[in-house]
């Protein structure tokens, strides 16, 4: 014949949860740096492409090169395609030269941007040019001695956001297995602790 113990369940108490709660602030805060610096380093690493392109192709401006011998020779639909794209501006922010289809006019960042970017040499921004579309953006100034303007690289952050989103699922999960786990263990050892 087998006995079965019944094991009393453990007394939550208020006193455990007052206890408990700077360990579930510090979980909770690290686990939101930890989302944010991964989120923005997948975020930065999104402008790497269009950097370079718009380096190169304000380096070529600069010295008078064809603007139309810079330009890739494939259009890209900014709507469904995640190939870079190319849209170079009059110093005035008027479009004189792209490389994108998908859209009935090519769109001009806010004069903002342009503002920005002739004092600053450059500026990256995530623009949204239409509904449902994002862009990770590099815009740079150039001067030559016989032209000006401005040089936009941009790409669709489609795949970008959907990496993100995977990591705050992730990073949502191991804070509720953290935050649940880390009572569960405090009220145990502090009941072991009190007998």
């Amino acid at each position: 014949m087998y006995t079965v113990i019944m094991r009393q369940p453990i007394p939550v108490t208020t006193l455990h949860i007052v206890r408990w709660l700077p360990l579930a602030f510090a979980i909770t805060v690290l686990a939101g740096f930890t989302y944010a610096a991964v989120q923005q380093n997948m975020r930065l690493a999104a402008n790497e492409p269009q950097a370079q392109m718009a380096t190169d192709i304000k380096a070529a401006l600069s010295v008078n090169e064809s603007p139309d011998a810079l330009l890739p020779n494939r259009s890209v639909d900014i709507s469904t395609s995640l190939s870079p794209f190319v849209i170079l501006y009059d110093e005035s922010g008027n479009p004189t030269r792209n490389t994108i289809t998908g859209t009935d006019v090519v769109p001009v960042p806010p004069a903002g941007v342009f503002v920005y970017t002739r004092q600053k040499g450059e500026d990256r921004i995530t623009w949204a040019p239409e509904r449902g579309i994002r862009l990770a953006t590099v815009v740079q100034h150039y001067k030559s001695n016989t032209s000006s303007g401005f040089v936009l690289v941009g790409r669709n952050l489609r795949e970008t956001e959907k990496n993100e989103d995977s990591v705050l699922q992730m990073t949502v999960a191991a804070w509720l297995v953290a935050i649940v786990g880390s009572l569960g263990l405090y009220i145990r050892a502090d009941n072991i602790i009190k007998k």
